[in-house]
């Protein structure tokens, strides 16, 4: 049985996994870290369940129109929103939705006892836990390992939502087979997604750097006021209590990662990447609110105060318009064209584009590991970064903004 051809046809959502009668197949890594479904043949009894149940394998057709539109929207709520990697939808919709005895799936990150990191879905029903699903993780999440638990709840009529990457919201949804009224869904605009051994090797460089134990991260910390793509900074946590802040481009797995250089090869032939969503709702950041739509911010007469984030957000069905129905008294929010949106979010329209050094890069990390990998991106890729990020904006920060005026004249 052959599950995928080529490794671009295989997002490891995990739904072959979970489909197989046999429990035939399992997730190994392949020589860089990614995961991908071996079969295991003495178990195999050629049924051809996880070859149906592939997402990548079916022809994608067209999606209706969306139910109610696009918006760009934030939380009132100061809290959640300084909490909230953007402007705090996904926060505000778990909460409401396990004020009314629903369950949420999200992607949680968690230092184990064998001092690595898992970042994995886990379910989430009262509300002072959900903090551990909150936020981005830019790691790929094994969400199949909740695929099961979800159509157990789903069987026993509880209400559950579900919130991760259109291939992962596919991948649950084709593994349930069937469509259940009490199941919701957010898909969120995903660049694309890096593995977890790269995700730890990377932790492992910063703790002998640092001679600590990290415990904890925070991929977009906000701190006071941040510009809107600008001030993105990575709180590490270590054991002895104490924090550490780094600008999210001085770090060499945070520049590789939103420069997409160290995506799994599915992620730059992403069927996703368009504007036929797999979500109930799709989240976003609000990219481009202040080009595409700056009457609606503070600045300028609005009510959305986009220094601490905001959210662009699609309404893709009826279950989706109900959710945000429910938190219209919780956001401000404006109705805006789906070009608004999509303009700065380009994973809405086209995949993100591998670049040439791509086997480069990863051919490196296997040989030599990773601290190689991060001397090759600030000695070739991130000399700029050092500049812009290290040195002009921490001290253009310090200027008075009424000199700045002066200087730009």
């Amino acid at each position: 049985m052959i599950l995928f051809e080529s490794k671009e046809k295989c997002c490891a959502c995990g739904a072959c996994l979970n489909k197989c009668p046999r429990d035939a197949i399992q997730m190994e890594e392949d020589e860089y870290g990614f995961l991908y479904p071996r079969i295991n043949t003495q178990k195999c009894i050629e049924c051809g369940v996880c070859v149906k149940v592939c997402d990548l394998k079916k022809k994608k057709e067209k999606q209706p129109q969306l139910e109610s539109g696009c918006y760009f929207a934030v939380c009132k709520n100061s809290n959640i929103l300084m909490e909230s990697t953007s402007g705090g939808l996904f926060s505000i919709i778990a909460q409401r939705f396990i004020e009314n005895n629903g369950e949420v799936y999200g992607c949680s990150l968690q230092k184990k006892d064998n001092n690595y990191f898992e970042i994995k879905h886990i379910k989430v029903d009262k509300k002072e836990e959900l903090k551990i699903i909150l936020g981005s993780k830019y790691v790929q999440s094994r969400a199949d390992v909740v695929f099961n638990d979800i159509k157990k709840s789903l069987q026993k009529n509880k209400k559950v939502l579900f919130c991760g990457t259109p291939c992962q919201v596919a991948g649950l949804k084709n593994y349930l087979g069937k469509g259940y009224e009490n199941l919701y869904t957010i898909d969120l605009v995903c660049h694309g997604t890096p593995n977890v051994k790269l995700f730890n090797d990377f932790i492992k460089s910063l703790e002998k750097k640092y001679k600590k134990e990290i415990v904890n991260v925070n991929f977009r910390k906000k701190l006071k006021k941040i510009s809107s793509n600008v001030f993105f900074y990575f709180e590490m946590l270590f054991s002895n209590g104490k924090t550490k802040r780094k600008f999210c481009k001085l770090l060499s797995y945070y520049g590789l990662f939103l420069d997409g250089d160290i995506y799994r090869e599915s992620c730059y032939k992403c069927q996703y990447a368009n504007a036929n969503r797999q979500g109930d709702i799709t989240l976003g950041d609000g990219w481009g609110i202040e080009k595409r739509t700056p009457q609606l911010l503070v600045e300028n007469g609005g009510e959305i105060d986009n220094f601490y984030g905001s959210n662009s957000v699609m309404v893709n069905s009826s279950k989706g318009k109900a959710l945000f129905e429910m938190i219209l008294s919780d956001i401000i929010c404006d109705k805006v064209d789906f070009s608004d949106i999509s303009e700065y979010n380009h994973q809405l329209c086209y995949p993100s584009v591998k670049k040439e050094y791509y086997e480069k890069i990863m051919q490196m990390y296997k040989e030599e590991g990773y601290e190689a990998l991060d001397r090759f991106y600030f000695k070739e890729i991130g000399k700029k970064n050092i500049i812009r990020y290290g040195i002009y904006y921490p001290l253009s920060r310090k200027i008075p903004s009424s000199l700045k005026k002066i200087l730009r004249k």
